[in-house]
């Protein structure tokens, strides 16, 4: 039996999990109540581990809709003249914009 915290334990293995790709990056993991079933642990405990997992980067919580693993995290390189763009193209990705809403006055 694991010996530390339980949802150190529950931690571990998600994210073994996403290193082994079992949890692929933008799949959708198993709701809360699944993840306790799983790994012998209540809903709160598997929420912590979740948390911890979160606040690392690894992963994404969207209220409503279920916890992501994250998209590989962009390096955000800093230097006095930093631009998003460049950091951007030097990674191979591209820069979008999305209009949200419009409020006309």
């Amino acid at each position: 039996m694991y010996q530390g915290k339980r949802w150190e334990f529950v931690r571990s293995n998600i994210e073994e999990a996403i290193a082994s790709s079992r949890f692929r990056p933008g799949e959708k993991l198993p709701n809360d109540l699944e993840l306790a079933l799983e790994y012998g642990v209540n809903r709160h405990t598997v929420r912590y581990a979740i948390r911890s997992l979160e606040q690392e980067g690894l992963l994404r919580v969207e209220q409503g809709r279920g916890t992501f693993v994250v998209e590989h995290p962009t390096a955000y390189l800093l230097s006095p003249q930093t631009r998003l763009t460049d950091n951007l193209i030097s990674q191979g990705r591209l820069a979008r914009r999305k209009i949200l809403s419009l409020l006309q006055r």
